[in-house]
C-alpha cells in the first residue's frame, strides 16, 4: 500500500520540462511528475516509463518499477535524487 501521493494533475497541467534539473539530473523532475500522477490516477495523456524516462533509467541503471516503488512510498524530489545517487550506477 502506498502513502497518499500527491503531485500535479496532468489532466490539467503539463509536467515539468525535461530541462529542469532536480538534484543535478535532467529529466528527473518530469519523470517524477508523471510517476506521481500515475500513482494518483491523474496522468492523463502522458506516459510514465516512456523512452524519455528510460534515458534517465538507462543512464543510471535503474528500473522504472523500482523508481515507482519509491514514489509510492511518498519520496520527495530530493529523496528521489538521493535514491538515484545511492542505487544507480556512478557516473
Amino acid at each position: 500500500m502506498h502513502k497518499n501521493v500527491t503531485g500535479k494533475d496532468l489532466t490539467k497541467e503539463a509536467p515539468r520540462s525535461p530541462r529542469i534539473r532536480v538534484g543535478g539530473y535532467a529529466i528527473l523532475g518530469r519523470t517524477t511528475d508523471k510517476c506521481r500522477a500515475l500513482v494518483a490516477g491523474n496522468i492523463g495523456e502522458y506516459h510514465f516509463d516512456c523512452p524519455l524516462d528510460n534515458m534517465l533509467f538507462g543512464f543510471k541503471g535503474v528500473k522504472g518499477d523500482d523508481f515507482k516503488a519509491q514514489i509510492e512510498k511518498g519520496a520527495s524530489d530530493q529523496q528521489m535524487a538521493e535514491w538515484l545517487d545511492q542505487n544507480g550506477e556512478k557516473k
